[in-house]
């Protein structure tokens, strides 16, 4: 990975990261990460009714620790706004 790094620094437009770790099996990461990549995007509403995951935006915290780079989407409707969460397109993976 270093390598990469140094291969690619300072070329404009080029970002390296770090290769996402994956999810213990049977955690509240890998079902929401699984959700995502399965269904393109997962809000707060379905994290609880499909997941029974309570606390989307703390899991959504720990994979981005985990270098899944999940973005934020803001969804604005007749009460206000809420968060939906998916992975973000990057060239080439």
């Amino acid at each position: 990975m270093n390598v990469q790094k140094e291969m690619f620094a300072g070329v404009p437009g080029i970002t390296v990261r770090p290769r996402p770790h994956q999810p213990k099996p049977n955690t509240q990461l890998k079902k929401v990460l699984s959700f995502i990549q399965n269904r393109g995007s997962i809000s707060s509403l379905e994290a609880m009714q499909d997941l029974r995951v309570f606390r989307l935006a703390a899991v959504v915290f720990e994979l981005r620790a985990l270098n899944w780079p999940v973005v934020t989407i803001t969804e604005h409707h007749n009460g206000g706004t809420h968060a939906r969460y998916k992975l973000e397109e990057v060239a080439g993976g």
